[in-house]
């Protein structure tokens, strides 16, 4: 048995005239695939959960303080700051439970994108600062997480895909 998994291995000498053993391509990318197919659905919801949080705690902190939220709101120049700060805090909380669950995922994806790359644009256009540089670039890269949830959907570990 042991001989016959040594066979399957290939001795290389890489550009430095050292050797090393790996596996055939073929066998890395099945491999691969392999792990990607069986727990595709378990990534979904694994990558679900974490990019809900940010908006889960978000928006209830905005909740707990809407005072504040839209104190801040009107000093950005955001109109009707009040009802702003409620509109966004009940985006963030309710869209990221959504994410969570699997609830209207790609509706609550899409929403949440585009209020990523909003807000992007009216915190987070300061380039002249590092902080609110890294702050928009972290809200694109949410965004485009977003998207990819958006397209490919909840996965089966999803309350929408619960069989009635």
């Amino acid at each position: 048995m042991a001989s016959g998994l040594l066979s399957l291995l290939i001795t290389h000498r890489n550009h430095w005239g050292c050797f090393y053993t790996r596996l055939p391509r073929v066998y890395e990318r099945n491999f691969l695939n392999g792990i990607a197919t069986m727990s595709q659905n378990t990534l979904v919801l694994i990558g679900r959960i974490l990019i809900s949080v940010i908006f889960i705690t978000s928006g209830f902190s905005k909740l707990t303080n809407i005072g504040g939220t839209a104190g801040y709101f009107g000093s950005v120049g955001l109109p009707l700051p009040l009802v702003t700060a409620w509109i966004v805090a009940l985006l963030e909380l309710l869209g990221g439970l959504a994410i969570l669950v699997g609830f209207q995922t790609r509706i609550a994806a899409l929403l949440l994108a585009l209020f990523s790359v909003a807000s992007a644009l009216v915190a987070h256009f300061d380039f002249g600062d590092q902080m609110q540089s890294i702050q928009f670039m972290k809200n694109l890269a949410i965004a485009g997480g977003l998207l990819i949830l958006t397209a490919s959907g909840s996965g089966t570990l999803a309350v929408e895909r619960a069989k009635a």
